[in-house]
């Protein structure tokens, strides 16, 4: 199991990140465009199985499968 969770906050233009070591200490932070393409470049950095949590608004569901997709 993945030593870090990754949190993140879906806008419909801009989303912030936040990967957290399980001890709570924040390793990296960051916001980029909403997008597929942007999503796909930050999750590829992550290791395999890492838990992904998101801000449960309206539009998260399509974003939700496509990051299990990956």
């Amino acid at each position: 199991m993945p030593n870090v969770v990754v949190g993140l906050d879906l806008h419909p233009k801009k989303t912030q990140e936040t990967v957290m070591a399980m001890g709570g200490e924040v390793l990296r932070q960051e916001r980029f465009s909403t997008s597929k393409e942007e999503l796909e470049r930050f999750l590829q950095g992550l290791p395999k199985g890492t838990e992904v949590a998101l801000e449960s608004v309206g539009f998260c569901w399509p974003w939700i499968d496509f990051i299990e997709e990956l």
